[in-house]
């Protein structure tokens, strides 16, 4: 003889535990009063922690418009022009991977590939900035970076 097993809701207010004075609608009561606490902690941890890591960019970003802002260099049209140049290869990357073209691009956008270039400029030159900035800062500070941390950015 086989034993039947419901698995259909059950009266959970009547079905009493033979321990505890309790009955299961008090026991599940509980465990989701637990989950739901321990959402509230792990979002609030992630809340946290995105906070604090837009408070370290938005430090950082302003440490860099503070030393970009300080500079007296004048920076090479041709280092600009370079930056452009590359800037609109990844754009065409990017259109390519994405099955389109910069002419598809450029019609879409009602642009010509000098206007565009035009846009792209101030891009370009802020690029140059930080990256002329940061080479300072660098040479002042004697950092030197190696080809392991060059495969690793993202180890600190």
């Amino acid at each position: 003889m086989s034993k039947k097993v419901y698995i259909s809701p059950s009266d959970q207010v009547s079905n009493a535990y033979a321990w505890g004075n309790t009955n299961e609608h008090v026991q599940c009561q509980k465990i989701a009063e637990a989950e739901a606490a321990a959402l509230r902690r792990s979002i609030m941890a992630h809340a946290m922690e995105e906070k604090q890591q837009q408070a370290q960019n938005a430090y950082a970003d302003a440490l860099v418009a503070q030393v970009i802002g300080g500079m007296e260099v004048d920076i090479p049209a041709s280092m600009v022009q370079s930056q452009l140049d590359g800037l609109m290869q990844e754009l065409e990357q990017q259109l390519s991977n994405q099955g389109a073209t910069l002419n598809d691009y450029l019609g879409a956008a009602g642009l010509t590939r000098e206007q565009l270039r035009q846009q792209a400029e101030g891009s370009a030159r802020s690029a140059v900035e930080f990256e002329l900035a940061m080479t300072a800062i660098a040479k002042q500070e004697n950092l030197i970076v190696t080809d392991e941390e060059l495969d690793h950015p993202n180890v600190q």
